[in-house]
């Protein structure tokens, strides 16, 4: 068995999380936010995928007017995740078209402009997953009751038929018949 270590033999990693953290590394960054965008693009899209078709499977819709919302609510918020990833590649881009050819000055007020609309667009696309999730919710609560029942598969029917004639078999003269 081997003795313990000392607390001078052990090493301690300390990792430099703080506020900067992202910022400061420019890959980590770029690469969050590229994920950030594909995954709210996903939710948004799986959602909307789902909730079309949902409704079929419904007796009756309640309140048709919340998924209504919550389509465009879904639709709205992929559209600005993807104008707020093309305004982060054209915010990338300026330095190579301005910075690059001496004319910084223009480099950061095109960068300002985008920052601008980018900010905005990041606004709109959490507002409107936001209320796209919200409405999708709230009209599945209402509307779980009126879910239809699933018909017997072909299957499951054809099992049925072999177990009743199991159970009214003359080989079995005793056996009753299963209620139907």
């Amino acid at each position: 068995m081997e003795p313990p270590k000392s607390a001078e033999s052990q090493t301690v990693i300390e990792w430099p999380l703080d506020k900067n953290f992202l910022q400061k590394n420019i890959d980590r960054s770029i690469e969050f936010r590229k994920e950030y965008y594909k995954y709210t693009i996903a939710i948004a899209t799986a959602l909307l995928a789902f909730t079309i078709s949902f409704p079929p499977n419904l007796i009756k819709t309640a309140h048709a007017e919340l998924i209504f919302l919550a389509w465009i609510s879904l639709g709205v918020a992929v559209i600005s995740a993807v104008l707020a990833h093309d305004l982060w590649s054209r915010f990338f881009i300026s330095w190579r078209n301005y910075d690059n050819k001496k004319e910084k000055g223009k480099g950061d007020e095109f960068r300002a402009k985008i920052t601008f609309w980018r900010r905005r667009a990041d606004i709109v696309q959490l507002a409107a997953l936001a209320i796209g999730v919200g409405c999708v919710v709230v009209f599945a609560g209402i509307n779980i009751g009126n879910v239809a029942p699933k018909e017997p598969s072909a299957s499951a029917a054809g099992s049925q038929d072999a177990s009743e004639a199991v159970s009214s078999s003359p080989a079995r003269p005793n056996a009753k018949a299963l209620p139907k």
